[in-house]
């Protein structure tokens, strides 16, 4: 049996915080995973107007940013292997970065979290910019996380992630489809820092607003909506599209908390609804991500669903995502595919990745 330990890195859309996990990956007749360690770095709410203000900046403060950013997340990675006292040899450290902007249809994206410096502060190999090749190729470059289900969840076909944004993938039987949905935790988490907080815990301001269904409407209607997939939504196209058209209307914040879940829930129904024909009826929705925690918009979502949704234990829906791209990573590290073109809508299935390899020298 061929074992690896890797470390897993993940930022997302949202902005909150820094998902690390340390697992165990093994092969025999087929991949398995086990969480071994985890952890969770929350970012300050300075940190994250920085993160928010990164587009914005100039090419110089841009480039030192990402080299910045990058040696933040080694000094993580060195901390938590000093702290969950990992004796195990890492064999790699894969990094998701934090996407800044991500524009395949103008053939490029960028993560930032230079590598390199990440590898030089952690003293580890790492593997990064998973997302390059495949826009290269003309795909989406997303989502990734795909390739991930299709070795280490095998019981499942339908996966729905409420990250900072919403992305489904439908794991037919001789295909992989998948593809953003539309805003979630990106418009839900706005809203909850306008009441004072950082998430709308359970979904409880929601629940006490109203829909507005003017605002409903609108959203509905977005182009985003209207194109199929395989498609992909960045950050700065959910504030342009969904948060400042409204902007300066004086609706309830608690009501335009209620508008968003209905938003995400209805969308999602309408997908599942569109793509449930050839899966089995009694097939469950495998959800994870932030949102998969908000009590509420599981409820709003389940309404709108065909079939069940599952929520697993804590553990996996907080770390999917980081467990995921340690296993892409890990594809990459050991030169196999970890993307593919079915998913993303590139020419080829792809290897995509950097690797800056961390030896270190004697004294």
């Amino acid at each position: 049996m061929n074992e690896y330990h890797v470390i897993g890195l993940m930022s997302g859309t949202s902005l909150d915080g820094l998902d690390m996990v340390h697992v165990l990956f093994s092969k025999e007749d087929k991949w398995r995973f086990e969480v071994l360690h985890a952890n969770y770095y929350p970012y300050s709410a300075a940190f994250q107007q920085t993160l928010r203000d990164i587009p914005q900046l100039d090419a110089p403060t841009f480039w030192k940013t990402h080299v910045e950013l990058g040696k933040f997340f080694g000094q993580q990675v060195a901390a938590f292997i000093r702290d969950e006292q990992i004796q195990a040899s890492i064999d790699c450290v894969v990094s998701h970065g934090q996407t800044v902007f991500h524009q395949p249809e103008q053939h490029y994206t960028a993560q930032i979290g230079c590598g390199a410096a990440l590898a030089a502060a952690s003293k580890q190999t790492v593997v990064c910019d998973l997302r390059s090749m495949d826009v290269a190729l003309n795909g989406q470059g997303a989502p990734l996380v795909p390739m991930a289900e299709h070795y280490l969840f095998h019981e499942h076909q339908i996966f729905l992630n409420l990250g900072g944004i919403a992305n489904v993938s439908i794991h037919e039987q001789n295909q992989i489809k998948a593809f953003d949905i539309g805003p979630a935790n990106t418009l839900l988490n706005h809203y909850a820092r306008k009441l004072g907080n950082d998430y709308d815990e359970n979904g409880q301001r929601a629940r006490s607003g109203k829909v507005i269904d003017e605002v409903l409407e609108h959203w509905s209607r977005d182009a985003f909506f209207l194109t199929s997939g395989p498609k992909s939504l960045h950050t700065d196209y959910i504030v342009r599209n969904f948060i400042e058209v409204i902007e300066e209307e004086n609706f309830n914040t608690e009501d335009l908390l209620a508008t968003a879940v209905e938003l995400i829930a209805i969308k999602t129904g309408d997908v599942v609804q569109q793509n449930i024909v050839s899966l089995p009826k009694h097939s469950g929705m495998f959800t994870t991500g932030g949102g998969a925690l908000n009590e509420y918009l599981i409820e709003r979502i389940s309404y709108y669903m065909p079939i069940p949704v599952i929520v697993p234990e804590k553990l996996i829906v907080q770390n999917k995502e980081a467990i995921a791209i340690g296993f892409l990573g890990l594809l990459r590290y050991l030169n196999q595919v970890n993307c593919f073109k079915s998913v993303t809508g590139a020419d080829y299935d792809s290897m995509g990745g950097c690797i800056y390899s961390f030896k270190s020298q004697p004294t």
